[in-house]
């Protein structure tokens, strides 16, 4: 009897010592504050209708920033142009046209017709059951240097002596709202066709909106200034067999991300817990790769995606022309899943890229402790 009472004693003591993974312990993984739930992005398709882009439309509170029009179009000759213009309420900072240069690699901007093109006043109406944005020297010339129009499905630009270009929406409107940054955002994507430079071009242009807080511009928003975003491209392909698809993809960092692709077939791919794997610089510090998994919310399924640059085609100056986006390295990519090895008839890919640090330190630290908020730079 006491032989066993001093057995039972002897598995208690050895129970009782503390093992070595006791003492290494680590510490519980913190919990998220309240309201921040580790940066998840709601996402979703929209009915677009075209009073969605007036300066009066407000997303859960926030008001409209401002609206771009931005588009990638090639010629009969191969050759390939980008513009892009800013709508804020009630005005337009100008407009950015990209163009090759004899001899060099890269694409430029054409200053003279930027500075022939119109900034200032534009009128916002709905009319004809369209949203319209007017230059005001129609009502002082007598014509308009400037005018979009849009239905929620057609589109038509005009820039006077330079662009002429009618647009479809190709799949839903896009929406994604980030409750911790306080932003949200709408992307249309459209195939479009018309003149540019008096020359018969194919591209895609797309129509966006964001919603930031009063005040707020994208530079000084949570992107940007924030630090959050390290890659963020919009895109669109189209196959030589006449499918298509559309969409977007966000790296960032401490969980902020997603993917979101519409396909023609009716198929839409939604990530909203995206891991970045890979992310390179070209030598110029212009963005050369991306690579991000994540898991289908629709369907479970892991998925990769990958964007790769189309070398040769970075705009060189825009940081010169544009000193309060000095930081800013644009260029043209294509985004497609891993292995998808269809031929592209036309494609966009442009992303969102800065260079003030925020990959080194991803690349260093990873995509957790490698965040940090960033001071709005101008280009010296």
């Amino acid at each position: 009897m006491l032989g066993k009472i001093a057995h039972i004693a002897l598995i208690i003591m050895v129970l009782s010592v503390p093992t070595f993974a006791d003492e290494t312990a680590k510490e519980p993984t913190a919990l998220p504050g309240l309201g921040t739930f580790e940066n998840r992005v709601l996402i979703g398709s929209r009915e677009l209708k075209p009073e969605q882009f007036m300066p009066t439309t407000t997303f859960q509170g926030l008001p409209l920033s401002s609206n771009y029009i931005y588009g990638v179009f090639h010629d009969e000759q191969g050759e390939i142009y980008i513009s892009v213009r800013e709508l804020l309420p009630y005005a337009t900072t100008g407009i950015y046209v990209g163009t090759r240069k004899v001899g060099k690699a890269g694409l430029y901007a054409d200053v003279q017709t930027m500075f022939k093109a119109w900034r200032g006043g534009v009128r916002d109406i709905m009319s004809d059951g369209k949203r319209k944005w007017i230059s005001l020297d129609k009502y002082v010339a007598g014509e308009a240097s400037f005018t979009l129009e849009h239905d929620g499905t057609n589109a038509h630009w005009y820039e006077a002596g330079l662009l002429d270009i009618k647009a479809e929406l190709r799949g839903d409107g896009i929406q994604w709202w980030d409750p911790q940054g306080n932003m949200a955002y709408g992307l249309n994507l459209h195939r479009a066709s018309g003149t540019l430079y008096g020359k018969k071009v194919e591209g895609w242009v797309g129509i966006d909106s964001q919603w930031l807080e009063p005040g707020q511009h994208y530079s000084d928003g949570p992107l940007v200034a924030g630090g959050k975003m390290l890659l963020w491209p919009a895109f669109a392909n189209e196959y030589e067999d006449g499918s298509w698809e559309v969409g977007t993809m966000m790296l960032g960092f401490k969980g902020f991300g997603f993917i979101y692709v519409v396909k023609s077939n009716g198929e839409v791919i939604r990530g909203t817990n995206v891991t970045p794997e890979e992310l390179r610089q070209q030598p110029n510090g212009w963005p050369e790769y991306a690579r991000v998994s994540f898991i289908d919310d629709n369907t479970g399924e892991k998925r990769t995606w990958e964007w790769n640059a189309v070398i040769g085609t970075h705009m060189v100056d825009h940081k010169d022309i544009y000193p309060n986006f000095g930081l800013y390295r644009g260029t043209q990519g294509i985004a497609q899943e891993k292995g998808d090895t269809r031929k592209i008839t036309y494609n966009f890919g442009w992303p969102d890229f800065y260079v003030d640090g925020r990959v080194p330190r991803f690349n260093e630290l990873g995509p957790i402790e490698g965040w940090q908020e960033y001071e709005h730079k101008i280009a010296e």
